[in-house]
């Protein structure tokens, strides 16, 4: 992938995340926190939805991609059976309880907010598939705008109920599945070609068995996706068990303004990997995955300090109603960072094909992240969803990263966990006392913050001059 693509697909998430710091604040001033809560599980439900109906077959189809060259009928035969269950699903449900889904999701009985999540659910399912095409031909532009348009979308309909005094929840989930919908007729417009494209069978692979085949790969896969979704958004679903949508609500705004962490996160993983096996086939792999990530980990503490030093501007942009939402941020950034750390510290086990400690990793740490909220969410609410979430994430750094170093090579750990370790307590001290003790807790991130900005100098500046050199390379 050369610099143009990888420019291409970083304009969608930064993008994206730029209008989301236009609709989070717009949304919170135009909606109570229940609201928002409530569509929050939305977004959960087709995250959830596109995990198990997929099958596990877009991972198929990523793997199967440059094999074959009847990309049109591995990419239907990828869709059909998710689609087909999906639709079945779905029909089932509106027939034996119209009301269900939405009782379950949003406290409401009504079979017109089912059908509307419903659509929401399927439109995601459709934009998997499809945003994939545009993943493996590299046509990252195309792949920015199918996330971009959809959001301004989003966007000019939160303009337009402010218009409206009388506005609802029911116009809010609308102008989410709109934008869901929207996104998955610009994503399948943009693939029409690969949708629509007859190829040639082989003559000794029947298409049942080409299934089959896939079904093999993919069910695995739909597991590990499973695990890593328990350990991900598991804190929302059991929010609206054991919390209300209130704490929801504060919960969901505090994860919006914390996605720049993930927006960042998203886009290190996802050009690290191929380097990763890049360097592996070199003599210094080691040397330079730990210089790496002493400079991610640099990266990671000075953000959770200039978050926890810059919270109280969070008092300026919301509304009172949403106060919590300051003490929760920067620990809603936490796992985001520890998980892209963890993508380098743990890269070991992946490199020694050792693929099932990684799943073993996740499998344990989801099983621990569900305790914890259980733990948590009846004792404090947001704020245990938070402090188990990111809890969490930590020991699934810990594990992944001494996985990696019995399965590959030694690596210099203590300077990980140490300064992470510390951001975390941190973290935990803001969410707890930055309410009683506001100055208190602003002197805490402006110590750390200096600290780490000292401790770090070398490593900082080293990356800045990197990066300088490169500028004036691509000049």
């Amino acid at each position: 992938m050369n610099k143009r693509s990888i420019l291409g697909f970083a304009v969608g998430p930064i993008g994206a995340a730029a209008l989301g710091f236009i609709s989070l604040p717009l949304s919170t001033w135009l909606f109570a926190p229940e609201d928002v809560g409530r569509i929050s599980m939305l977004q959960t439900a087709t995250a959830i939805g596109t995990v198990i109906f997929t099958l596990g077959l877009d991972q198929s189809f990523v793997r199967q991609y440059h094999l074959r060259q009847d990309h049109g009928t591995l990419l239907r035969t990828a869709t059909w059976p998710g689609l087909t269950l999906l639709l079945l699903t779905a029909l089932l449900l509106m027939a034996a309880s119209p009301g269900f889904l939405s009782r379950q999701m949003y406290g409401v009985d009504s079979a017109c907010l089912s059908a509307i999540t419903l659509t929401g659910v399927i439109a995601a399912f459709m934009s998997r598939f499809s945003s994939l095409v545009l993943r493996m031909k590299e046509r990252g532009l195309a792949f920015s705008m199918s996330q971009l348009l959809p959001k301004l979308l989003y966007v000019a309909c939160l303009g337009l109920l402010m218009l409206d005094e009388a506005r609802n929840f029911n116009q809010l989930l609308l102008a989410q599945t709109v934008s869901l919908v929207a996104a998955s007729t610009i994503f399948g417009w943009n693939t029409r070609r690969a949708w629509a494209q007859v190829d040639s069978p082989p003559a000794d692979a029947p298409a049942f068995s080409g299934l089959l085949k896939l079904l093999r790969y993919g069910i695995p896969m739909m597991a590990a996706g499973l695990a890593y979704w328990t350990l991900e958004a598991i804190d929302k679903v059991m929010l609206r068990t054991l919390s209300n949508f209130s704490e929801l609500g504060h919960y969901s705004v505090a994860m919006g303004v914390a996605s720049v962490a993930a927006t960042l996160s998203t886009i290190f993983t996802t050009m690290w990997v191929p380097t990763a096996f890049k360097w592996a086939a070199e003599p210094d792999c080691a040397g330079r995955i730990a210089v790496l990530q002493h400079k991610l980990v640099a990266v990671a503490v000075l953000m959770v300090s200039v978050a926890g030093a810059l919270s109280f501007t969070l008092n300026w942009l919301l509304p009172a109603s949403y106060g919590p939402v300051r003490e929760l941020l920067v620990l809603c950034m936490l796992p985001s960072l520890f998980y892209a750390v963890s993508e380098v510290t743990g890269i070991g086990a992946a490199i020694a094909h050792r693929s099932s400690l990684v799943l073993l990793s996740a499998a344990v740490t989801a099983a621990v992240n569900v305790g914890l909220n259980f733990w948590f969410i009846p004792l404090w609410g947001a704020r245990g969803a938070a402090a188990a979430t990111a809890l969490s994430f930590f020991l699934m750094l810990v594990l992944r990263t001494e996985t990696s170093v019995r399965s590959w090579q030694r690596l210099p750990r203590v300077r990980v966990y140490l300064p992470l370790a510390l951001a975390c307590v941190a973290a935990l001290i803001h969410a707890y006392a930055v309410a009683v003790h506001p100055a208190a807790v602003q002197a805490l991130w402006m110590l750390l913050l200096a600290s780490a900005a000292w401790w770090y100098r070398a490593a900082l500046s080293e990356t800045f001059r990197q990066f300088l050199r490169r500028e004036k390379l691509a000049n």
